[in-house]
């Protein structure tokens, strides 16, 4: 999903579950490749989203993970994490780059992902979501 609006953030910013284990491994993951600081990689429990996007809900932001580009757009699930990998120096931008055409395809995947994360943070070790 992409939109435009004009944004009030000064940087890229993903905004994703704080209380997912994957979802926080996948920031803390971003966050440590991201040394020139392009992006504010935040927790949705942590913000009011709609300072970031107009109308912007909790609910939208615990249903998937947001992306809100520096020059006002908007990008949902598997597109907003492909533009946070952008912003990466090489390879992961590179990598970005290829993926982004083919975003439609992974849509359904990151959903399914999205609807059991739960269960993929317990499966894998990390700090379960709380459930909702």
């Amino acid at each position: 999903m992409s939109e435009r609006a004009h944004s009030p953030a000064q940087q890229d910013v993903l905004i994703y579950d704080g209380d997912c284990g994957v979802c926080q491994w996948a920031a803390s993951w971003l966050k440590r490749r991201d040394k020139a600081h392009r992006m504010a990689i935040l927790p949705f429990q942590e913000i009011d989203p709609a300072d970031y996007w107009p109308g912007l809900t909790v609910q939208e932001c615990a249903r998937v993970v947001q992306f809100i580009s520096a020059e006002g757009r908007r990008f949902t699930a598997a597109r907003a994490m492909f533009e946070a990998l952008r912003r990466l120096p090489f390879p992961w931008s590179w990598l970005a780059a290829l993926l982004i055409p083919f975003s439609p395809v992974f849509e359904p995947l990151y959903a399914l992902f999205a609807r059991h994360r739960f269960r993929v943070s317990a499966w894998l070790g990390l700090d379960a979501c709380r459930p909702r």
